[in-house]
């Protein structure tokens, strides 16, 4: 399987990579957190794939335009967008290297600044003079200890690019953690549904709604939670990125960690 999470790419699979989901499990605690870590790279391709298809179905339609028209999933929308190139991560390293999800454009001796950067010690949030040591790497100045991820790098122009809403992002990365924790027993719901029966027990979860139409997708009760009362199904959904910072991050973006 070949993940993509490129925002607005034309096959994207996924609202989420690996590593990010990875970064997000490592601040996570619980069982279904430590299954999530402890599972192969193709497992979590997998779960995340279906989970973006099942977020996908959930919210099903929105009165905002795509950001791209030909974009493969739902989000983002034409708001969700931000300044700058995301950054995928920083390493220990003196000086430390950066790493961006697209060929950044820089020249060495150029300034940016970086924002949002998440986990890094010391922080890298600020202005910079760097140099370019690849077409999505580049140094900064500083002697890093611990590694850190999500963030954006601007430079003077402030070029706009799609970014996927908070909301979206952790309600995928809810959805896969659960899917790879419980998979089993989702099969086993599968078998049961098929023969007639609407409930059953298992050690680890129990289901029961009869009411459920055959198309909807099983959401867990923490991805819904991410989506209801911020998205209607069926109606215009806001994704503007307004209001108070959610304290869950996604990716160090800060239209990422906003709820509208």
């Amino acid at each position: 399987m070949i993940l993509d999470a490129t925002p607005a790419g034309l096959s994207a699979n996924s609202y989420l990579t690996v590593g990010a989901a990875d970064s997000l499990a490592g601040a996570d605690l619980g069982s279904a957190a430590a299954a999530w870590l402890a599972a192969v790279t193709a497992q979590k391709e997998a779960a995340l794939v279906r989970a973006t298809r099942e977020v996908n179905a959930y919210l099903r339609s929105s009165g905002i335009a795509r950001y791209a028209a030909a974009q493969s999933l739902l989000y983002p929308r034409a708001v969700d967008t931000a300044p700058g190139t995301q950054v995928l991560g920083s390493s220990v390293a003196n000086p430390t290297v950066l790493t961006t999800a697209a060929p950044h454009g820089f020249t060495s001796g150029q300034s940016v600044t970086i924002v949002s950067h998440l986990g890094s010690v010391p922080s890298l949030s600020g202005p910079y003079i760097i140099t370019v040591t690849g077409p999505v790497t580049f140094t900064v100045p500083v002697a890093v200890t611990v590694p850190g991820f999500g963030g954006r790098v601007v430079n003077a122009a402030l070029t706009s690019v799609p970014i996927i809403p908070g909301a979206i992002a952790s309600a995928t990365f809810a959805q896969a953690k659960y899917l790879n924790a419980n998979a089993d027993v989702l099969d086993a719901a599968a078998t049961r549904k098929g023969r007639g029966l609407t409930s059953a027990s298992e050690p680890n979860i129990s289901y029961s709604n009869p009411e459920r139409s055959s198309d909807e997708p099983h959401l867990c009760d923490e991805a819904l939670g991410y989506l209801q009362g911020i998205f209607a199904r069926g109606a215009t959904v806001r994704s503007v990125v307004v209001g108070t910072p959610y304290t869950y991050p996604v990716l160090g973006d800060p239209g990422l960690g906003v709820l509208p």
